[in-house]
C-alpha cells in the first residue's frame, strides 16, 4: 500500500499497488490529517478508512471529490475553512455545512454514504446580511426558480443561517445569485418573503365507491386545496358511504410552469397518484412505493389521487413540489429551530415541509395556516434545536392553540396534547452546555398559535463536598481504593492524594461514579486522599481526608515507612575520582552535607530503594554494591557481583536490584537477602539500565553497540535488541510505561522509543555544543518535563514531554553528569566543577551552588 498523506498535500489518498483505492485497509484509523485551510473525507466512521484530504474548491462529482461515490462517513475540517456536502452531484439534493469535525455523519440530515459533491471555502467568504429568517417570511422559491406573490413584498435569499438581508420587489422575483449577492457561496439556497404564498390552490373533484376497487358510486363531492390531506378516521368519508371497504377518486386540472417534479404519497390504506392517465406512484397493495419524480411540460395537466380503505383509520397525504410548487425540503440546521409540518393533525408519515426558521418560535397563524399548501385546520408540526445552556433552573412558557409536546434531550417535560388555546409555564433544572430541544404542535380547527420562550430563574450552585471517604489499608497488592458517599447535584467528582496530611495535593482524575482505584500507589507509602464533588458551577471544599495503602510486608517495609516520615528528603550522591570512592549524603531542607560515606574505589552509579532504608552504589574498580543503610549513613553490607559494575536500577516494589557490568553482562539480587539470584551473561558494553514501571521489562543501553537490548523480567530472556544513537548511556522509563528514553552521548540526542511497538517514535537533539553530551535524564514529579545532563554543554535542557519539544537550556557547572528533580528543585553534579547546581525550575535559575564533594556523579534520592 502507498500513501501521499503528508500534511502539506492538497490531496491525500491510500491504494493498494497498482493505484486501487482501498476501502478499509487502516481499520485503526488512517492517515489523512488536514491542515487549517483543509479538509479530511473518509469512508468509515470514526475517521478510519480509506481517506482523502481536499483543499480549497469546487468538487461538483465524485471523481472531483476524488473519493467514490455515497461512501463518506466521517470528517475533519480545518479551522480556517468550511465543508459543504451535498447528496447529489453540481450540489443539488440535501446540502450540509461542516465547520467543525464529525466523526459518525449518520446522524446528520446528509446521512452516512449519501454524499456525491462538495465544496471547500474560507470561513469568511460570502454576505450574510441576517442570521435567521425573520417572523413572518414563508419560502417562495428555491434557487433557480421564481417566487411569486401579488403586489410589493419583501424578499430574502439564502441557507444555514446566512441571508440576505430583505429587499423589495412587486410582483415577484427569479431566485438566483444575479438579483441578489451570494450569501453564501456552494451551498444551495432559497428565497422567502412576507408576501402572500405563489403555490396555487384549486378544487378536486371527488367520486366515492362502496367498494374497494371504484367500482360502485355512492356519493361526489369536492375538496379545496393544492394537494390532498385527509383524514376521515374510522368515519364514513360522506353520507351514503360505507366506514369501512371504501374507495375515492380525486381530480383537478393543475398548471405546471414546467419542469422536474417530486411527487410523495402515503396512505392508509391504498393508494395510487397518476399524471394524465399514467400512474407516477403506486401503492395499491402493498404500499411500497411512496416517492417519485417525473418531467413535467408547462401547462395543464391531469392529477388523478386514488385512494381505498378497507378496515379501521382511513387517510391519504398525496403532494408534489417542484417549479411553481415550492415546498422547502431543507436539511436540518441545529442551531436554529427546524420546523417540519404534516397535513393531518397526529404528525402522521412523512413530514410535508422542512424548513429553517430562525433562532425565535412564534407563530400567529390565526386562521390561515402554515401555507406551502398545507391545510388550514387539522395540520401538525414539530420543531428541534439544539441551545447552549448555562446551568440553572429555567422557566419555559409555551403560548399554543391547540395541543402541544415539549421534549428536553428526548424526555417529556410537558404535555398538554389537547384542545386549548392558552399560555402555559413550567420550571426546569438544566446542566451547562447543550441540549436538544423539540416542541411538537397540532391544530384541530379555528385559529392557531405556537410560540416558546425561557428564562433563567436561577444558577446552579456547587454542591456539598462528599462525606464518608473510606481508602483502603492494605486490601490490594496493586492499587488503593478510595470511595464515598454521593454528594446531591454533583455530575463528576475529583480525587486528590498527598503523602502528608499537609503536604501538596496532587489531582488523580476525575471520575462520575463513588470510587476511584489508585493504580500508581507504591508499595510501602501511607497516603492521603481527599475528593471534591463538582458540578457546572463549580466543585466543592475538599473532604475530610482518609489515609491508605497498598498491602505492605510490614518484616521489610515498616522500619523504613517510621524513619522515612520523619525526614525529609535526601541526596545520595557518589564520588568517583577519590582514592577510596566515597558517597555524600545532601540534606535538600538546607542544602547541606549531612554525611559522608566511604565504598570501593571508583564509586559509579547509585540507586534508593524507595520501601526500605537502603541505598546501594556500584564500586566500579571494586567489583560489588555497597549496601548503605540509610538511617544512620553507614555501609550495612556489601556484595560482590561481577567486573566493573556500572549501573544500579531497582524495581517498584523494592525486592529485585538489577546492575550492569561493564565486563559483559547483568546482575540480578534479591534485595531481601542480598544475594545474587541471576546473572544475565555475553551483554555487549552494558552501561545504563532501568525497569518499566509495572516490573516485568528491563531495558539496557549497550555503550558500543549503539542500540539497546529489552530483557523479560521473569524469565531473564532477551526480548529484542533497538538501534538508537551513538554511545548510549542513560535510559529511563516514563512513569505510565508508555514510552522509554534513552540518552545518546555522541550523537547529542534522546531516543523516544514506543513501548508497545518498540520502534523510535522521535529523536530529539540536545546539548548546545556538538560532541559528546548527554548522560542522564530526569523526570519531575508529573512527568511533564524531562531534564538532561549535557556534560560538553555545560547545561541541562528541559524538554516538554507531551509534545518533545526543547523548552530551554539551563546553564549550570562544568561537566554535568546526573540529575534529580525534588520539588520544583533541580539538583546537578557537576563532575568537572567539583560541586552540585541547585536550579529553581520555576525560574530556571541557579539559587545555591553546593562545593566541597570532588568529582561528583551519579544521584538518588530518598
Amino acid at each position: 500500500m502507498t500513501s501521499n498523506c503528508a500534511n502539506n498535500n492538497t490531496e491525500c489518498m491510500l491504494y493498494y499497488p497498482n493505484n486501487v483505492l482501498i476501502t478499509s485497509q487502516n481499520p485503526g484509523g488512517s492517515s489523512c490529517n488536514p491542515t487549517a485551510d483543509q479538509v479530511a473525507l473518509y469512508v468509515d466512521s470514526d475517521y478510519k478508512g480509506a481517506c482523502v484530504v481536499k483543499g480549497i474548491g469546487d468538487y461538483p462529482n465524485p471523481s472531483a471529490l476524488g473519493i467514490a461515490n455515497d461512501s463518506i462517513s466521517s470528517v475533519k475540517v480545518g479551522s480556517n475553512v468550511k465543508l459543504t456536502l451535498c447528496v447529489d452531484d453540481n450540489y443539488y439534493g440535501i446540502c450540509e455545512t461542516f465547520q467543525g469535525d464529525d466523526p459518525n455523519l449518520s446522524d446528520n440530515s446528509i446521512g452516512n454514504d449519501q454524499a456525491s459533491s462538495g465544496k471547500v471555502e474560507n470561513r469568511s467568504s460570502g454576505n450574510c446580511g441576517i442570521t435567521s429568517i425573520p417572523s413572518g417570511y414563508t419560502q417562495c422559491a428555491e434557487e433557480g426558480g421564481f417566487c411569486n406573490f401579488s403586489g410589493t413584498a419583501n424578499v430574502i435569499y439564502g441557507a444555514n443561517s446566512c441571508y440576505t438581508a430583505p429587499r423589495s420587489f412587486t410582483n415577484g422575483t427569479d431566485c438566483n445569485n444575479n438579483v441578489f449577492v451570494d450569501p453564501i457561496p456552494g451551498v444551495h439556497k432559497y428565497c422567502y418573503t412576507d408576501g402572500s404564498s405563489g403555490i396555487p390552490s384549486g378544487d378536486w373533484q371527488v367520486k366515492y365507491y362502496q367498494d374497494t376497487n371504484l367500482g360502485s358510486q355512492c356519493n361526489q363531492g369536492s375538496v379545496n386545496g393544492t394537494y390532498v390531506f385527509q383524514d376521515w378516521g374510522n368515519d364514513n368519508p360522506i353520507s351514503n358511504c360505507p366506514s369501512d371497504n371504501w374507495s375515492a377518486r380525486f381530480s383537478r386540472q393543475v398548471n405546471f410552469p414546467g419542469g422536474t417534479y417530486s411527487f410523495g404519497l402515503g396512505s392508509d390504506d391504498w393508494s395510487k397518484i397518476k399524471l394524465d392517465g399514467n400512474v407516477i406512484l403506486d401503492n395499491w397493495q402493498p404500499a411500497t412505493n411512496h416517492y417519485s419524480s417525473v418531467n413535467i411540460s408547462g401547462g395543464y395537466h391531469t392529477v388523478e389521487v386514488e385512494f381505498a380503505d378497507t378496515l379501521g383509520l382511513a387517510r391519504i397525504a398525496a403532494w408534489w413540489w417542484g417549479p411553481g410548487f415550492d415546498v422547502p425540503r431543507q436539511s436540518q440546521d441545529q442551531n436554529q429551530w427546524y420546523a417540519e409540518y404534516w397535513g393531518n393533525k397526529d404528525l402522521w408519515w412523512d413530514s410535508i415541509v422542512r424548513i429553517n426558521e430562525g433562532v425565535s418560535l412564534n407563530h400567529q397563524w390565526g386562521s390561515g395556516g402554515p401555507g406551502y399548501g398545507l391545510p388550514a385546520d387539522k395540520f401538525s408540526s414539530r420543531f428541534s434545536r439544539r441551545v447552549n445552556f448555562e446551568c440553572g433552573n429555567y422557566q419555559f412558557t409555551i403560548d399554543s392553540d391547540d395541543g402541544y409536546r415539549f421534549y428536553i434531550d428526548g424526555v417529556k417535560v410537558s404535555d398538554r396534547w389537547q384542545d386549548q388555546d392558552g399560555t402555559f409555564t413550567f420550571s426546569t433544572s438544566l446542566t451547562s452546555g447543550y441540549h436538544d430541544l423539540k416542541l411538537e404542535h397540532y391544530e384541530n380547527g379555528g385559529g392557531a398559535k405556537l410560540g416558546i420562550s425561557w428564562v433563567k430563574t436561577s444558577s446552579c450552585a456547587p454542591p456539598d463536598r462528599p462525606s464518608n471517604v473510606q481508602a483502603s489499608d492494605g486490601t490490594f497488592t496493586d492499587r488503593v481504593r478510595v470511595s464515598w458517599y454521593a454528594s446531591a447535584s454533583a455530575t463528576r467528582y475529583e480525587v486528590y492524594r498527598a503523602t502528608s496530611a499537609s503536604g501538596n495535593k496532587t489531582l488523580l482524575g476525575s471520575v462520575t461514579n463513588t470510587s476511584f482505584d489508585d493504580m500508581n500507589a507504591l508499595t510501602g507509602t501511607v497516603y492521603y486522599y481527599w475528593v471534591k464533588a463538582c458540578n457546572d458551577s463549580g466543585c466543592s471544599d475538599y473532604s475530610v481526608s482518609d489515609t491508605g495503602y497498598k498491602f505492605i510486608n510490614y518484616q521489610i517495609y515498616l522500619p523504613y515507612i517510621l524513619q522515612n516520615s520523619l525526614a525529609g528528603v535526601r541526596l545520595y550522591i557518589t564520588s568517583t575520582s577519590d582514592s577510596f570512592g566515597k558517597v555524600t549524603v545532601l540534606d535538600t531542607r538546607t542544602n547541606s552535607i549531612v554525611a559522608s560515606i566511604s565504598t570501593g574505589f571508583g564509586a559509579q552509579g547509585i540507586t534508593v530503594n524507595p520501601y526500605t532504608a537502603r541505598a546501594y552504589s556500584a564500586d566500579s574498580s571494586a567489583n560489588r554494591v555497597s549496601v548503605i543503610n540509610t538511617i544512620n549513613n553507614s555501609i550495612w553490607t556489601t556484595i560482590p557481583v561481577c567486573s566493573n559494575p556500572v549501573i544500579p536500577a531497582i524495581n517498584r516494589d523494592g525486592t529485585r536490584l538489577y546492575v550492569t557490568c561493564w565486563g559483559g553482562s547483568i546482575v540480578v539480587i534479591d534485595t531481601t537477602t542480598n544475594s545474587i539470584i541471576q546473572t544475565i551473561n555475553n551483554v555487549p558494553s552494558p552501561w545504563g539500565i532501568a525497569v518499566s514501571p509495572d516490573g516485568k521489562r528491563i531495558a539496557v543501553s549497550l555503550y558500543f553497540d549503539t542500540s539497546i537490548a529489552i530483557y523479560d523480567a521473569v524469565t531473564y530472556s532477551k526480548i529484542t535488541t533497538i538501534p538508537v544513537g551513538n554511545n548510549p548511556q542513560g535510559i529511563l522509563y516514563h512513569p505510565n510505561g508508555s514510552k522509554l528514553y534513552v540518552a545518546n552521548l555522541a550523537s547529542s540526542s534522546i531516543s523516544v522509543i514506543d513501548v508497545a511497538t518498540n520502534t523510535i517514535i522521535q529523536t530529539i537533539p540536545v546539548g548546545t555544543k556538538t560532541g559528546n553530551n548527554p548522560v542522564q535524564l530526569a523526570f519531575n514529579s508529573d512527568a511533564s518535563r524531562l531534564y538532561v545532563a549535557n556534560d560538553v554543554s555545560n547545561v541541562v535542557t528541559e524538554i516538554n514531554v507531551a509534545t518533545g519539544s526543547v523548552l530551554r537550556n539551563i546553564a549550570v557547572g562544568s561537566g554535568p553528569r546526573d540529575v534529580e528533580v525534588v520539588d520544583h528543585y533541580l539538583y546537578v553534579t557537576n563532575s568537572n566543577s567539583n560541586s552540585i547546581s541547585v536550579v529553581d525550575l520555576n525560574t530556571g535559575s541557579i539559587i545555591m551552588t553546593i562545593t566541597g564533594i570532588t568529582s561528583p556523579h551519579s544521584i538518588s534520592a530518598r
